[in-house]
C-alpha cells in the first residue's frame, strides 16, 4: 500500500489545529468514531457526549472518582449554602429592626 503524504497532511490539518489544546474528554473527531462502533457493535444508539476517552483504565478510573468527589463536595457546599444563608436572613432582618 503506497500512501499520499499530501492527501494523509490535508486530512490532518482539517481535523486537528496546530498548536491548539483538546477537549478535556477526547478529540470530538475520536470520540464520534467511537460511538459509531459501539453503536455498530451493541446496537444501541451512543452519544459521543457521554463518551469521555482516557489514557488506560488506571486513569479513567482515577478521573471517574475525583468527578464524583468534587460533586459530592459541591453538592455538600450547597447544601450548607442553603441552610446558612437562612440563618444569615434571620440574623440580618433581627440586626435592621433593632
Amino acid at each position: 500500500m503506497k500512501l499520499d503524504p499530501g492527501n494523509s497532511k490535508t486530512k490532518t490539518n482539517r481535523n486537528f489545529i496546530p498548536g491548539c489544546y483538546s477537549d478535556s474528554a477526547g478529540l470530538e473527531l475520536v470520540r464520534n468514531h467511537v460511538a459509531k462502533y459501539i453503536e455498530h457493535r451493541d446496537g444501541f444508539p451512543a452519544d459521543p457526549s457521554n463518551i469521555i476517552l482516557c489514557a488506560g483504565a488506571s486513569e479513567g478510573i482515577r478521573v471517574s472518582i475525583a468527578n464524583l468527589f468534587l460533586s459530592f463536595l459541591i453538592a455538600l457546599t450547597f447544601a450548607i449554602y442553603l441552610l446558612l444563608r437562612n440563618r444569615f436572613i434571620v440574623y440580618a432582618e433581627n440586626v435592621v429592626h433593632d
